[in-house]
């Protein structure tokens, strides 16, 4: 980790955080400029970067799966849930959209055949080069490679599905969305919900602070602040319940919760059991889409 004195992930403010929980050998604190709740100290972008190799798509990272290419039916599922909440407020044909963190590219392939124009970005070049040669996908390491390429107000939509929570500034991503985004153009975030009933009750024990790839724990008050920050006004919130795998679920109960779960993750490993959707159980993710200003 690099020394305290990065700045918030949010607002880019230098003041300290005051702590708030830890969670094993890694600390979260309150920022007290803008509230956001984020890992202290932040870890550096090539810290962060580290994070993405193969290991972590297939259960032997800090990553939750345990093997993200299998579960290739359930990530189209919910690339559909997602579009049906585009089309909620977005109405007419689709255009250009750039999805932030397209991993093996199947949510990306699944809105194009949708009928978008698609490119991705993606941090871990393992799952960029998946997509590029399974799907034929235009895949960039970072938002200067897509602004190079496209150039200023080239898209109508930017996803970030399950990733801006794990960007040392979300803030400037945001700022790159915004100057790629034509006027009027939208971002759509799926991200887990700190000011959920379950998020609340369980503290520290939520099984969704996962440092250190997750650095920001937003709710909706601190979410619809950054986007407003940067140049965006929110206009839907949705509560979502994403198609997960058995087996990952019983994972990230063993992960999370101890050992006792242990047998409980040795089920949901056998085969035929570990690929079967459930839908998501806990009431604490959203989908939040705002507009460029």
């Amino acid at each position: 980790m690099t020394p305290p004195g990065l700045p918030c992930p949010g607002c880019g403010g230098d003041a300290a955080p005051r702590p708030l929980l830890t969670k094993g050998s890694w600390s979260y604190g309150t920022c007290p400029d803008c509230g956001l709740v984020h890992l202290d100290p932040v870890p550096s972008p090539d810290e962060s970067a580290a994070l993405y190799g193969e290991s972590y798509f297939t259960g032997g990272g800090v990553g939750e799966y345990i093997d993200y290419a299998a579960d290739e039916g359930l990530h189209r599922l919910n690339a559909r849930s997602h579009l049906t909440r585009l089309s909620r407020v977005l109405p007419g044909p689709p255009g250009r959209l750039l999805d932030f963190g397209c991993a093996h590219g199947f949510v990306t392939d699944e809105l194009r055949a949708a009928g978008w124009e698609v490119e991705g970005i993606e941090i871990s070049e393992v799952a960029a080069q998946f997509a590029r040669e399974r799907f034929g996908l235009t895949v960039y390491p970072d938002f200067e490679k897509a602004m190079a390429a496209n150039g200023d107000g080239a898209f109508d939509v930017i996803t970030f599905f399950q990733v801006l929570s794990q960007l040392p500034s979300s803030a400037a991503a945001l700022d790159a969305a915004h100057a790629l985004l034509r006027p009027g153009g939208m971002v759509m975030i799926e991200s887990s919900n700190r000011g959920s009933p379950i998020a609340r009750a369980l503290g520290r024990r939520w099984h969704l602070i996962a440092p250190p790839s997750v650095i920001s724990l937003f709710d909706p008050e601190t979410l619809d602040a950054l986007l407003r920050r940067q140049g965006f006004e929110p206009v839907a919130r949705f509560p979502t319940r994403k198609a997960v795998s058995v087996g990952l679920v019983t994972n990230v109960l063993e992960q999370r919760y101890g050992r006792v779960f242990a047998p409980v993750r040795s089920v949901g490993a056998r085969p035929g059991v570990r690929g079967r959707a459930i839908r998501y159980p806990f009431a604490d993710l959203m989908t939040v889409v705002a507009t460029r200003r």
